[in-house]
């Protein structure tokens, strides 16, 4: 979000150059004012596409998984490493998933896919459906960057559904993923039959 930020008052500047710019002109105001009036409409659609593009997903669970999460968008999208301060992470009751929820001296290590499009959140937010809250969280990169991103948390009136085992993503991967990919891949209703992050 910061870069995109970042990116926004590149764009505030260009705006202001280009009405100088325009104002040295020998016109019309009405053509003048009709001018500007277009020039801002333009840029409000681009600030506005810059700043969605630029929202960032922290994955902690089955999305961490590259495989899961192109069975759910459709798409390769760019991850790093990052960590989570101050949460913690425990798989659902007779469940093969996990969530978080927070916690002091903790932390939580996940990846974090950059870049995504709204497209791609509506695909997210349809496969965590209504059980999961997304929620804005600071992340830290590989280099100890900080991060603003948005992640799905268990909410409080949820939380006594959490157990007390730690997520096991190798065992995961080697004993759940197959299964779970075919339950993605497969809808009913057009929704997902496997859910949850």
């Amino acid at each position: 979000m910061g870069q995109g930020l970042e990116g926004t008052g590149q764009l505030v500047h260009i705006y202001i150059s280009i009405v100088r710019h325009i104002s040295n002109y020998s016109v019309s105001i009405p053509v003048c004012q009709l001018r500007v009036r277009v020039l801002r409409i333009v840029l409000s659609a681009v600030i506005t596409d810059t700043l969605v593009m630029k929202s960032h997903l922290f994955a902690y669970g089955t999305l961490e998984i590259p495989a899961v999460m192109y069975a759910v968008t459709g798409q390769h999208c760019p991850a790093g490493v990052a960590v989570l301060p101050g949460y913690t992470r425990y798989l659902l009751a007779n469940k093969h998933y996990p969530g978080i929820v927070p916690q002091l001296n903790a932390e939580v290590e996940g990846l974090l896919y950059r870049n995504l499009s709204p497209q791609v959140w509506q695909r997210l937010d349809r496969y965590e459906d209504d059980f999961y809250q997304r929620q804005q969280v600071t992340v830290l990169s590989a280099r100890g960057e900080p991060i603003e991103a948005w992640t799905y948390i268990v909410p409080v009136a949820q939380q006594y559904l959490l157990s007390q085992t730690p997520w096991d993503r190798r065992y995961f991967t080697k004993h759940r993923l197959r299964r779970f990919l075919a339950g993605i891949s497969s809808r009913v209703d057009g929704q997902y039959r496997q859910q949850k992050v």
